[in-house]
């Protein structure tokens, strides 16, 4: 059975985009496929790499604030990014 993992974001709920992402999510349902979606936006997910980033970047550990990210990753063999 496939585990998708459908990356999403996009800050308006009557976007093209996210018509997109319910089209994906549809296809997959109906395939049987398990799925979860990550909402980035909705997740308040900052992508930059800031300079306290950078200097931290090779210290050993993980960072806890992402560890959702990691297990969704760990979980599926099928990404979808929309």
């Amino acid at each position: 059975m496939t585990r998708a993992l459908v990356v999403y974001c996009h800050p308006d709920d009557g976007s093209f985009v996210r018509a997109v992402r319910d089209r994906v999510t549809t296809a997959l349902r109906s395939q049987g496929a398990e799925f979860r979606v990550d909402d980035l936006y909705a997740d308040g997910f900052d992508p930059a790499f800031t300079e306290t980033d950078h200097q931290r970047h090779l210290e050993p550990g993980d960072d806890p604030s992402l560890q959702r990210y990691v297990d969704d990753l760990v979980w599926c063999d099928t990404l979808v990014f929309v």
